[in-house]
């Protein structure tokens, strides 16, 4: 089947006239008809706007083959993870479509360790890998975690509402590497939960789609234990903690430690229980403190009250806004694509740019 075969099969299944297809897609009746009669080939501007009206990729336009995710969201429509893969699916579309026209993601990751023995022990192999990449490009303890690791890795990373009681989902196809991860009132939360699903892609966990209903869950499976310990040591890297862990390390310290760190009381009590920092018993009292308690025995509360707003917001993703802003400003693509990536509607986004031209 043809591409002007598929876009024929498109307008059948709405139900419209030609005209009326090209008006509702934004293409001149004469070149659509060119085109499906073939004297005229389908431009990339052609196929990204029949594609966006239709909601269908470029790449399933020129070649007839359904993008992985699509299945996978279709099938789980209606479960926990739903939401989150219709989501990740209309990301990977926009994806897919920009690579056809010539924008690649770009993901640049770590050559990765040698995975031996035990799954805690690859966790934290990982993390150090990853850890010096992006110790390269920003600081881990200053810098937002999502911009950081779009910057080190070429990873893009979106904080959206993924559905009730669902943490994040990390996506890896031919053409996109992805981090989701719903907001969150506890910031703590937040940033274990993108670096677990960082350390689900650098792992190559599942191949295509790994999702976690819940990072805490207490039914580990082993590729969860290896998230959880690169995460763990991604955040709070041992030489780190010894530094600051010595004689005379208190409540008031370890307050600090966590706050500064931007991880939760808990998750850092266990880390340095784990590296025989603490004792168990005060593990168990200090991992009670909740993230607020901590910031404000540690006097940090007012730069936490401003993490706690961040984290609830929602962030598109940042390469994939980029990537769709160029593709846009050569003409590929119509403003569209930016504003519905960005959250707004055309003309909110043209009167802010100050932008004349008209798009339909």
């Amino acid at each position: 089947m043809t591409i002007a075969e598929r876009v024929r099969q498109l307008i059948g299944q709405r139900g419209e006239t030609q005209g009326a297809f090209a008006a509702e897609v934004g293409l001149e009746p004469t070149k659509l008809s060119k085109s499906l009669s073939g004297v005229r080939r389908f431009s990339s501007l052609d196929l990204a706007l029949i594609s966006e009206a239709c909601e269908v990729t470029v790449d399933w336009l020129v070649t007839g083959e359904e993008p992985p995710l699509a299945a996978a969201a279709r099938a789980s429509a209606g479960s926990a993870a739903g939401a989150a893969l219709v989501l990740a699916r209309n990301y990977m579309t926009i994806r897919s479509d920009l690579v056809a026209l010539g924008y690649p993601q770009g993901w640049r990751l770590p050559a990765p360790p040698s995975l031996g023995g035990l799954w805690k022990e690859q966790g934290a192999a990982l993390a150090e890998s990853a850890g010096a990449q992006l110790a390269a490009v920003g600081d881990l303890v200053t810098e937002p975690l999502p911009a950081l690791i779009e910057r080190a890795f070429g990873i893009d990373v979106a904080i959206k509402p993924l559905g009730d009681g669902f943490d994040g989902l990390a996506v890896a196809t031919g053409d996109l590497k992805l981090i989701l991860a719903a907001p969150q009132v506890v910031p703590a939360r937040l940033r274990f939960t993108i670096a677990h699903e960082l350390g689900h892609l650098l792992a190559s966990d599942d191949q295509q789609i790994h999702t976690d209903q819940n990072i805490y869950r207490t039914d580990r499976v082993e590729s969860e234990i290896r998230a959880n310990a690169f995460a763990a040591t991604l955040l709070m890297p041992e030489a780190v903690l010894r530094d600051k862990v010595g004689p005379g390390f208190d409540k008031e310290g370890f307050c600090r430690v966590a706050t500064t760190l931007r991880v939760s009381p808990s998750a850092l009590a266990i880390r340095l229980e784990g590296l025989r920092l603490i004792d168990a018993g005060t593990r168990d009292r200090w991992s009670r403190i909740s993230g607020r308690d901590a910031a404000n025995l540690a006097g940090l509360h007012v730069g936490n009250a401003q993490l706690a707003a961040e984290s609830l917001s929602v962030r598109p993703p940042g390469l994939l806004l980029r990537d769709a802003w160029a593709a846009y400003e050569a003409g590929d693509v119509t403003l569209r694509l930016f504003a519905g990536l960005s959250g707004t509607t055309t003309d909110a986004l043209r009167a802010s740019l100050d932008l004349d031209e008209v798009d339909d």
